[in-house]
């Protein structure tokens, strides 16, 4: 009774400051939080075991001599040598080791749990996190984990900063969610999972988490948590909110004590708690615990807290020295970290460990990959891959290593090659080998490999823009258009039959002078800003004659409006917007059906960004397919939207509009810019838009003049398409140097560009891009290859429409001849006729194509509205 009155009167700060010999420091508020989170172990009486992290002078280990109970054991860490010299009182022990050594941790404590474990040592954040990882399972159950000093978890200095991921205390904030872990909704739980290393793996072990100023607290159950708590129920009256289930209270009263005793238990202190194993038992249980290890330590990986991640697998390989896995992604995090030696060291080790392991070799090229260290990543995949041809998981990462070290076209061999077998992986690769080619701007490798290994509409749509690019007779194009109309008849069959009735009912609920409502879908809001056409229609359509809703599935509509995205569409003028991006077709058909629009306008038309599905499943009187090129439409009661002066209504189905069907934003640039020395040709066509067939002839041109350059717009390309489009020169023999790169999006860009050119030239297949109304703004000669496909008849109709004829040729050696001549007559001076004609055409004005546009689609409805037509069958998309 003596001893436990001593207990009750001595607090921590009575003896810290009255306390003589070894120094000590502490900030002044600790003695009280000391007192607050240890009462429950001191006041059982019982001698406790403690281990200090970092000793210095020694006081503090006196200190808490005197403040635990008669007969407790300190222990105390520290790198210092100088520690060393202390003479300690009985029952200290000194060990001379960083807390952060699991091999020193785990040979000097191997059979030793501690009461309490105190973190003052370097309070670097990297070393307290790795001090808790290799210390907590060296805690009695019921003990406590003390970190002191974690204010500098804030600060550069220990390698942390405020919401710094790898800082120590955001580390230590994770566990609030821990001791929570059962409750979570598996919802909300599974998508977040991978990036909460620990959250799951202490569960049964962290009772609770505590942060004070500058201490953070983890007290350990009293036995592992195999269940969540459960409520408990006392009295009998129910007057304000009935009890729901009364046939249950019987047996809900009886097992109060079974849960109020299972909680108890659960915070009772270790001694009360604690119970034996035979050798058997310990064995499994060190199995389980090593196994849970390895897959916090992998989560951790996942989520980039290598810090913890190199902890745990530091810790299992002294547990499993025989295991080739943990040095294996020890040298995975060495290879993430830039520390290529130690990788390499590492993974020697775990090789000797297991020879056989292709797939660890496999996941170090990766981790050198992801690492930027493209040269090391291809040396560790190849071995890996020459000993295991089946890791097909692997080749994108060795194809996209080679990609990375200049072998473009080794890559995309490589992948074609893999994309060939039906393997687990082949979406995978399949995606990698696309990437890769529309990073090369190899459209017609691309379009190819799209129809080849087709595995659905969206590599149908990718195939579509390809061909309808490079394929100069169209053939390829049009089987494409055949598989996508035969996935949506067996993808949507009801509509293909229902669309007329629904179109009945639609007119017939509507007035014939009721406004006409047109429902737009959207999928790349950049590239309409840049068309200009939908602003024009938001800015000049009547507001009393139309409705206008839009349907938009890019994710950029949120923009503010002075951003590129949307800064040219006044989009307050729609008198309704939906984002459907994140809409399953069904939510976006229901909401359709409600507004009932006239008018469903497409203006992807096959884009890649087209919800097709969605398009050829609604059913609305009138729809029409509105891309940059008319493209025969696939869908029954669907018409193409085109320029009348494009000439494709014997080729389509189409609503013609007024012209070209096209409107133009240019600025009145000045025609009298100097040309440079020596023919200047340019295609700023962008070159993602330009098949092999185009740059073949581009060559032959330029051999016309040894003096002639070319200066090619890469758009949004980067270096790996400059040096694919090189590779074409160099090919022909074309000397690099005569090649000119720039990067050109806006009207405007291509307006000042054509000012330094003497000579245009279009690709083989004009796809609609701003680059020839440009040119033709500039006053500058274009020339156009005439082509006899619909969706390549613009530029030949454009030419035509503005007098300028004389540019039109009829086949590549033409194209050539002329190229020849015009380049041994530069300099020659814009011409401001092509300009003068198109403002006479109303090419540059807004409220002309928007007037165009509106009596087009006024024309169309008030037939409909009159007489209902019959449903067309479905359309053969063979011109």
């Amino acid at each position: 009774m003596a001893s436990e009155r001593i207990w009750q009167k001595q607090d921590y700060c009575s003896i810290y400051c009255a306390h003589h010999g070894f120094a000590s420091n502490k900030w002044s508020h600790y003695p009280f939080i000391y007192d607050q989170i240890l009462a429950r172990h001191l006041d059982a009486g019982q001698a406790l075991s403690l281990l200090e992290i970092g000793v210095q002078n020694g006081g503090s280990l006196e200190i808490w001599k005197k403040y635990l109970p008669p007969g407790s054991t300190l222990h105390g860490v520290d790198i210092a040598r100088q520690c060393l010299e202390l003479d300690f009182s009985s029952g200290i022990h000194f060990h001379h080791g960083s807390a952060t050594d699991v091999d020193f941790i785990n040979s000097r404590f191997a059979g030793t749990k501690f009461d309490i474990i105190i973190d003052d040592g370097s309070h670097q954040c990297a070393d307290v996190i790795a001090a808790f990882i290799n210390l907590f399972n060296k805690l009695n159950p019921g003990g406590i984990y003390i970190v002191e000093d974690l204010h500098t978890s804030f600060g550069k200095t220990w390698g942390g900063g405020l919401y710094k991921k790898d800082s120590s205390i955001e580390f230590f904030k994770r566990f609030a969610d821990t001791v929570n872990y059962g409750y979570f909704d598996a919802d909300d739980f599974l998508p977040i999972a991978d990036k909460s290393p620990f959250l799951s793996g202490y569960r049964q072990e962290i009772a609770s988490v505590c942060f004070y100023d500058s201490i953070c607290a983890i007290t350990k159950f009293a036995k592992p948590k195999q269940t969540i708590f459960v409520p408990v129920l006392t009295g009998e009256i129910f007057q304000v909110v009935a009890f729901q289930h009364p046939e249950k209270l019987a047996v809900t009263k009886t097992n109060n004590m079974a849960a109020m005793e299972y909680a108890r238990a659960m915070y009772a202190t270790g001694s009360a708690a604690a119970s034996s194993h035979d050798e058997t038992d310990a064995r499994t249980d060190a199995r389980i615990d090593q196994e849970k290890q390895m897959s916090w330590g992998i989560e951790a990986f996942d989520s980039g807290c290598f810090t913890e991640a190199d902890a745990i697998f530091s810790n299992l390989q002294y547990q499993r020295p025989e295991d080739p896995q943990p040095p294996a992604w020890r040298a995975f995090i060495r290879a993430r970290t830039g520390k290529n030696n130690d990788a390499r060291d590492f993974f020697a080790h775990a090789q000797k460990l297991d020879p056989g392991r292709a797939d660890l070799m496999a996941a170090l090229g990766e981790s050198f990959l992801q690492a930027g260290e493209a040269a090391l990543a291809a040396e560790y995949l190849r071995e890996a891959l020459a000993a295991r041809p089946d890791l097909w998981m692997a080749y994108p990462a060795l194809a996209q290593s080679l990609f990375l070290t200049g072998r473009g076209e080794e890559a995309v061999t490589l992948l074609e090659s893999a994309a060939s077998v039906n393997s687990p992986a082949r979406d995978n690769i399949l995606h990698s080998l696309i990437a890769m080619l529309a990073q090369r701007g190899d459209v017609d490798r691309l379009a190819m490999a799209c129809q080849r290994f087709s595995a659905g509409m969206e590599d149908d749509l990718l195939a579509v823009c390809g061909f309808a690019w490079t394929d100069l007779n169209g053939e390829r194009l049009i089987a494409t258009l055949e598989r996508i109309q035969s996935r949506l008849a067996g993808l949507t069959p009801e509509s293909f039959r229902d669309t007329g009735t629904a179109a009945a009912n639609t007119a017939d609920a509507k007035p014939e002078a009721a406004p006409i409502h047109i429902a737009f879908i959207l999928g790349d809001i950049v590239r309409e800003a840049r068309l200009g056409r939908l602003a024009a229609l938001l800015d000049h359509l009547p507001a009393q004659d139309f409705v206008l809703t839009l349907l938009c599935s890019d994710k950029r509509i949120a923009e503010p409006l002075g951003t590129p995205a949307n800064a040219s569409l006044n989009l307050l003028l729609f008198d309704a917007i939906t984002i459907i991006s994140h809409n399953n077709d069904d939510t976006t058909l229901k909401y359709l059906h409600e507004i009932a629009p006239d008018i469903l306008i497409d203006l992807e038309a096959y884009g890649l960004k087209d919800r097709l599905t969605l398009f050829a499943q609604a059913q609305i009187p009138h729809k029409l397919l509105w891309g940059e090129t008319p493209l025969p439409p696939v869908l029954p009661t669907c018409l193409t939207l085109a320029g009348a002066a494009l000439g494709v209504e014997g080729q389509l189905p189409c609503v013609p509009l007024p012209g070209l069907g096209e409107v133009y934003d240019f600025q009145e640039f000045p025609l009298d810019a100097p040309a440079p020395s020596g023919p200047a040709f340019a295609c700023l066509d962008t070159a993602n838009r330009i098949g092999s067939d185009g740059w073949r002839l581009f060559a032959e041109v330029l051999k016309t003049h040894a003096e002639a350059t070319l200066l090619v717009n890469l758009g949004t390309l980067g270096h790996e398409a400059k040096e694919f489009i090189r590779g074409h020169f160099a090919h022909a023999g074309i000397a690099l140097e005569r090649l000119r790169f720039t990067r050109a999006v806006t009207e405007e860009e291509l307006c000042r560009l054509w000012q330094s050119v003497d000579v245009g030239l279009c690709p083989p297949i004009d796809s609609g891009d701003p680059a020839l109304p440009a040119a033709l703004w500039m006053g500058k000669p274009c020339l156009v290859l005439d082509s006899p496909l619909p969706w390549s008849r613009r530029a030949t109709a454009l030419l035509e429409a503005v007098g300028m004829t004389h540019w039109i040729v009829h086949s590549a050696e033409e194209y050539i001849a002329l190229a020849r001549h015009l380049a041994h007559d530069t300099p020659l001076a814009p011409d401001p006729a092509p300009r003068a004609r198109m403002k006479q055409l109303g090419l540059n004005d807004p409220a002309s194509f928007a007037h165009g546009f509106a009596a087009a689609m006024q024309s169309l409805v008030r037939e409909t509205r009159i007489a209902i037509p019959e449903t067309q069958q479905c359309f053969n998309p063979r011109p």
